[in-house]
């Protein structure tokens, strides 16, 4: 039998498991008072700045790679952005990108700023996207140029008068830079 590690799927706060019955049966959630899975996901691997977090391709068949480290930074201020623009911990920003870097980026700097974020996607549909914006409540949609116009014209009807009176503010990620 293969030795467990803390690293193994079978470690847990401490103590080793035989098998997956016996740490299903014995698992229980112990999530801290304060929390962020960015911290989690990000930060805790960026010590090594040739780390890498993500292997990317676009639709030209272009390849990069982004480390820990860069995810940290620009994580870090995208959620300063965030919070100087006004948001508070337990805001919803929806985030309507695309399957790249910049929608994981967007959702780990949402959730440094304590905030939430609310996945969209223009494929949804007019009804279904107007629809999810009413009931998310998002005070900023973080949303690409591609889809800005459809964006736009969707939820021009989209919002109640709460809503329309915060107003969306799309971000654009190249702007921070």
């Amino acid at each position: 039998m293969q030795r467990i590690s803390e690293k193994s799927c079978y470690y847990y706060y401490g103590r080793q498991w035989d098998n997956w019955e016996q740490l299903r049966e014995n698992f229980s959630w112990e999530i801290p008072q304060k929390m962020n899975a960015a911290f989690y996901v990000c930060d805790v691997h960026a010590d090594d700045p040739d780390r890498v977090a993500i292997f990317h391709e676009d639709y030209t068949g272009a390849k990069g790679t982004i480390t820990f480290r860069q995810l940290q930074q620009v994580t870090n201020q995208l959620a300063n952005y965030l919070i100087q623009k006004g948001l508070n911990p337990g805001d919803r920003v929806a985030i309507c990108l695309a399957q790249r870097p910049q929608t994981l980026i967007s959702h780990l700097a949402v959730w440094k700023a304590g905030c939430i974020s609310v996945p969209l996607t223009i494929l949804f549909g007019p009804d279904a996207l107007r629809y999810r914006l009413n009931n998310a409540d998002a005070r900023v949609a973080i949303v690409e140029e591609a889809v800005l116009a459809e964006f736009d014209r969707i939820t021009e009807r989209a919002f109640d008068k709460k809503v329309k009176e915060l107003r969306i503010r799309i971000v654009n990620l190249q702007e921070l830079k």
